[in-house]
């Protein structure tokens, strides 16, 4: 190759490469305009994608809350336009329409309540766990709002809980309430016990007790050294079929059982009315009105919803549920695994003597409820307590505190001597407190722990039943 010739070589390549660096040159600029624009086009898609979501977020919602009290056929068709909703309507049809069950085999919504979400009436939102309710209401972050307003803040209505929408406060308050009961009447103890006596939404009345166990503690700067401690005995149905002689409400009969909103509810006014914070704890006995074990289903249920952590989180280890001995029940409960402490009421040490003070006896005797308590699953560190109603000249003697040595031998027992609360009508008598504590000490020599419950509310019908019945003369 000529020298001439490599030199037009050389100027063709660098013409070449010029013409190279300068659509290079105009790509790098439509590139970088390019991506400003794209940019912009993004940041304007996702503001308008935000506001979309949260307006199709909003609807959702509601049409998931709505949904699930429409009949049948407008479900469908309404699942069919939404099926991008957060919870779908069909997952949550599914889910309400079939008895779904948790990791312990339970029913996670019962068929009484999935019957009662198409009725006209008002849902009681006490009668729901924090997962059963997010099954009607979604997103699950609004029913844990929900909650908070009823059991952390204690609102009187929807109208207080600021954090909904107001769309949303109405249409709760359309479909839903939280005041199964109203307090009609109270009295205070000198003791500070209170006696309240609760109307029901259908007219009928119940009972409950605020017993003040210990008092708060403060030091010499006016700090809190110890909390108050407090237990609530709530009643479980209207009336009681068991029959016991020596029980004022057993003169009425059964009414009806209570809906385990409305035991829940019964808790939840009590901590309101006293502004007892949620964070403070109270013990919680089925002690009351009814026989507890007769109406297991929604005991069973106030258990858990007590107990959820969203609402008022009572353990079941400070629950405890009292029964009359019904053997048969004394099984189921401990099959369901709950937790809860438990408490028979045995008064007696021979099915004679039994039979006369509670009938429930010539059903499930002595043996039988023995062999019930036998099996009941118990945490290691906990005992069953066992209920003794002293009873003046009929079952306070010494022979009856030796049986009932013999009767609870091999048992992690724990005896709570109640002294009988006299009322009108009875012919039972109150015993003396020495007689009490012989009885105790024949048990306590024993190794059996043995304590006299301190009396409270003497002066203001404390006894099962009493302040309903002055009520109604």
């Amino acid at each position: 190759m000529t020298k001439k010739s490599k030199e037009n070589l050389d100027k063709k390549a660098t013409r070449a490469k010029k013409a190279d660096l300068n659509l290079d040159e105009k790509n790098l600029n439509f590139t970088t305009s390019q991506k400003q624009n794209l940019k912009t086009q993004k940041s304007q898609k996702t503001a308008k994608s935000k506001k979309t979501s949260k307006e199709n977020l909003k609807a959702n919602s509601r049409s998931n809350f709505t949904n699930q009290n429409k009949p049948k056929a407008q479900k469908q068709n309404s699942n069919e336009t939404n099926s991008q909703s957060l919870n779908s309507n069909e997952t949550n049809s599914q889910s309400l329409n079939s008895n779904e069950l948790n990791s312990q085999g339970q029913n996670v919504v019962s068929a009484p309540l999935l019957s009662s979400l198409n009725s006209t009436q008002k849902l009681n939102l006490l009668d729901f766990t924090a997962d059963e309710l997010a099954k009607i209401i979604s997103p699950m972050f609004r029913v844990k709002q929900i909650f908070e307003w009823i059991y952390q803040k204690y609102a009187d209505d929807f109208s207080q809980m600021s954090s909904l929408s107001k769309e949303m406060r109405a249409e709760l308050s359309q479909k839903f309430h939280f005041s199964p009961l109203q307090c009609v009447k109270f009295e205070q103890s000198k003791d500070k016990s209170i006696k309240y006596l609760f109307r029901l939404n259908d007219g009928l009345l119940i009972e409950s007790v605020l017993l003040p166990m210990k008092e708060e503690v403060l030091d010499e700067n006016g700090k809190r050294v110890k909390s108050p401690r407090y237990t609530i005995c709530v009643s479980s149905q209207v009336g009681c079929k068991s029959g016991c002689s020596f029980c004022l409400t057993a003169k009425g009969g059964l009414k009806r059982n209570l809906s385990a909103g409305e035991i829940v509810g019964q808790i939840l006014w009590i901590k309101k009315q006293q502004q007892i914070p949620y964070a403070h704890r109270v013990n919680v006995v089925y002690m009351g009105m009814g026989e507890p074990l007769d109406n297991l289903t929604n005991v069973s249920r106030a258990v858990r919803i007590l107990s959820d952590n969203n609402a008022l989180s009572i353990s079941p280890r400070r629950q405890t549920i009292s029964t009359s001995g019904l053997a048969k029940q004394i099984k189921e409960l401990g099959e369901m695994n709950l937790g809860v402490l438990l408490a028979i009421s045995l008064h007696a040490v021979d099915d004679e003597l039994r039979d006369r003070l509670m009938p429930i006896n010539k059903a499930y005797n002595i043996a039988a409820v023995m062999e019930a308590v036998r099996g009941f699953p118990i945490n290691q560190r906990k005992k069953i307590m066992f209920e003794y109603l002293l009873i003046a000249g009929v079952n306070d003697g010494k022979r009856h505190a030796e049986e009932l040595v013999r009767l609870l031998s091999g048992i992690r027992a724990k005896v709570n001597l109640i002294l009988f609360n006299p009322h009108e009508g009875s012919t039972y008598r109150r015993p003396s407190v020495e007689d009490a504590v012989k009885f105790q000490d024949i048990l306590s020599a024993k190794g059996i722990t043995c304590t006299v419950r301190q009396s409270k509310g003497l002066d203001i019908s404390a006894a099962c039943g009493q302040l309903k019945e002055r009520t109604q003369k």
